[in-house]
């Protein structure tokens, strides 16, 4: 398999991830500290689990799990499986302030095909047989967007700015916008850790004329998605990935030009 068709599976794998409530094993290590913790949930793009440690957004982490396999002779077994993440997340839990805790998101940025294949099986087995039925019927059919169906496009100042993506209608003008990430309202919920693409559409540079306006296709992690209370609307928080420096700069330059 090319390299090209793998990374458009892995991707592809991804945006149909489902996660499930297992409690398993984790190791998190950063630089030559490491935290030992259990998970809450898991899917085969990311794991969210409670750690007694602050870590900033954005720390890229050695990750370690001990996945529990088929038992052989009364005798339990786990596959260690070693990748890296990233911190899109991390939030205090519990009222405990003398023993804080927090819930740590973490996206794997780097996982083995295998491994992320046994990881989505192990995860799928886990699933309540309703949603087991929905994912296998997603993939038999995966869900095809028609143009201009769920394609929304929303404007930001008068420089021509502009926000759109083909995952999800996005609602009202309050967009929190960063070089790291999107935070928005939208029609649907969107599941932790689901992959999916945001168009930004940049005002042209001095150089250039102003029809000449410099497009920027993201691809963007689902970090959080909560009802809006008494609302159809969904707060939505993603984070960007993929990005180089160089587009990193340029998307700030513009922020802080506009916003």
């Amino acid at each position: 398999m090319s390299s090209k068709r793998e990374k458009k599976e892995l991707s592809s794998n991804r945006r149909r991830a489902p996660r499930a409530n297992v409690k398993i094993p984790v190791e998190i290590k950063i630089e030559k500290n490491a935290l030992e913790g259990r998970t809450n949930n898991i899917s085969a793009s990311g794991v969210y689990c409670t750690v007694d440690r602050f870590i900033p957004i954005n720390t890229k982490l050695d990750v370690t799990l001990l996945v529990p396999e088929k038992a052989r002779r009364e005798r339990e077994k786990s596959k260690e499986m070693k990748c890296h993440g990233i911190v899109v997340r991390n939030q205090p839990v519990g009222r405990d302030e003398a023993h804080r805790q927090y819930g740590l998101a973490l996206y794997f940025t780097d996982i083995t095909r295998d491994d992320q294949a046994e990881l989505s099986n192990y995860v799928y087995a886990r699933l309540p047989r309703k949603e087991q039925q929905m994912f296998a019927k997603e993939k038999l059919h995966p869900r095809v967007y028609k143009p201009g169906e769920v394609f929304s496009r929303t404007d930001i100042g008068d420089s021509g700015f502009s926000v759109s993506s083909a995952n999800f209608r996005v609602l009202g003008e309050e967009i929190n916008l960063s070089k790291n990430g999107i935070v928005c309202q939208t029609d649907r919920h969107i599941p932790l850790f689901r992959e999916i693409a945001v168009n930004l559409v940049l005002p042209p540079r001095k150089a250039r004329k102003a029809d000449e306006k410099e497009a920027l296709q993201c691809s963007a992690v689902v970090v959080g998605c909560t009802k809006v209370p008494n609302s159809s609307k969904y707060d939505m928080a993603a984070y960007f990935v993929g990005l180089s420096p160089e587009q990193k700069k340029r998307l700030e330059e513009c922020i802080e030009k506009i916003l």
